[in-house]
């Protein structure tokens, strides 16, 4: 099962790509305190969304782990993000918890 959950603040305005598929991409940084206080620097992509966000912004991300390789002057690099299904804002706390839920359910079903 590939399912993460991250809470953190976007930490610069988002980028969006236009896809050659049709589809739009958006990506920013998640700051988010690790197990050691640590501040941790977690990339997220989301397909598109609607969802304004803004530097700063607290959110709850849910979705799935992705490596992708690609090919930048004539070499293969890699990325490591999270491709978001869903973005709460943490202050909607009502919000997330139903989508903890159903992750929950999601997890339960896959146990």
């Amino acid at each position: 099962m590939n399912l993460v959950v991250v809470q953190g603040r976007v930490r610069d305005d988002p980028t969006v790509r236009s896809l050659s598929s049709g589809q739009e991409a958006t990506s920013f940084e998640l700051a988010v305190r690790g197990a050691d206080d640590a501040l941790e620097s977690v990339p997220i992509v989301v397909f598109d969304s609607t969802f304004a966000l803004a530097p700063d912004d607290e959110v709850v991300v849910i979705g799935r782990v992705r490596k992708r390789f690609f090919r930048v002057a004539g070499a293969t690099q890699s990325r490591t993000e999270v491709v978001a299904a869903r973005i709460v804002p943490a202050r909607r706390r009502a919000q997330v918890t139903r989508v903890l839920d159903s992750a929950i359910e999601v997890l339960s079903g896959h146990a």
